[in-house]
């Protein structure tokens, strides 16, 4: 199997050892050691928590994770990135600030 440890790097813009997202995982996944069950609880907090932009007639654009978590919107690459940040943390072995 290749190793596929690449895809869990950080990024600058899936900045996910940010204080920011590192405080929101800890509040996001407390409660379960399943890394399945904290990828969904962050794709639906990305997906209904985080409006897109364009939907809020905001001009606001992010790009970073940390970005879109500090200014609550983003548009759709940029709340990938915080997905992508969130679906970091829920592989590893513990949740951050826990």
């Amino acid at each position: 199997m290749a190793d596929l440890s690449i895809f869990l790097e950080e990024h600058p813009y899936v900045d996910y050892s940010s204080p920011i997202i590192r405080a929101k995982a800890g509040e996001l996944f407390t409660g379960t050691d399943s890394p399945l069950e904290r990828v969904r609880i962050a794709y639906e907090f990305v997906r209904d928590g985080i409006p897109h932009c364009f939907d809020i007639g905001s001009d606001i654009i992010t790009s970073g994770a940390s970005d879109v978590l500090a200014r609550g919107t983003g548009i759709c690459h940029s709340k990938a990135n915080l997905f992508a940040g969130r679906k970091c943390f829920a592989f590893s072995p513990a949740p951050a600030g826990r």
